[in-house]
């Protein structure tokens, strides 16, 4: 049985009562909002390729992700804690649903799923990523931030599309 506390489940970040407006814009907290969404989405689904993905190069780029996923984590998290960002505490749910349909699969399926995913969630990234870039006025740490995940995340997607090719053609 599931209960909901009221105030839970915010898909959005936020700041405490009291945080100076100029301390944290809008832009600050939509690129909290998007790495949160996608560092998580990256970790749920590159921990269930380990044993839901049949190839072994499946297998290998989940585990790169995964890798990059907490390693981005890691370096995000305190420039939110120092501007009194607080994540969300669940994810959209267009990424929720994602999980759901990948908890279903396993295999051929999983891996296709996997594929799918991941390269549509990192366009989606990069596309954030280069929006934070255009936008006056968001933190300075954070626009660098943006700007050096960049290049890791379109060289995944480079990746990830090479793969899919390679397993779509190797699986008919």
């Amino acid at each position: 049985m599931a209960v909901v506390i009221a105030g839970c489940n915010r898909t959005h970040s936020t700041t405490p009562p009291g945080i100076p407006s100029q301390q944290v814009n809008q832009a600050d907290l939509d690129f909290i909002t998007n790495a949160y969404n996608v560092i998580h989405f990256d970790m749920e689904l590159c921990t269930m390729a380990q044993t839901r993905a049949r190839d072994p190069r499946v297998k290998a780029m989940a585990d790169k992700i995964l890798a990059n996923a907490t390693a981005f984590r890691a370096k995000v998290k305190p420039i939110a804690d120092a501007k009194g960002i607080i994540p969300p505490d669940v994810l959209r749910n267009d990424l929720r649903i994602r999980l759901g349909h990948a908890r279903r699969t396993e295999g051929v399926d999983f891996d296709r799923v996997f594929l799918a995913d991941e390269i549509a969630t990192h366009q989606e990234a990069i596309e954030r990523a280069e929006d934070e870039d255009q936008v006056a006025g968001a933190d300075p740490q954070l626009k660098q931030f943006a700007a050096e995940g960049l290049d890791l995340l379109k060289t995944n997607l480079g990746q990830l599309i090479a793969l899919q090719k390679k397993i779509g053609m190797s699986m008919e």
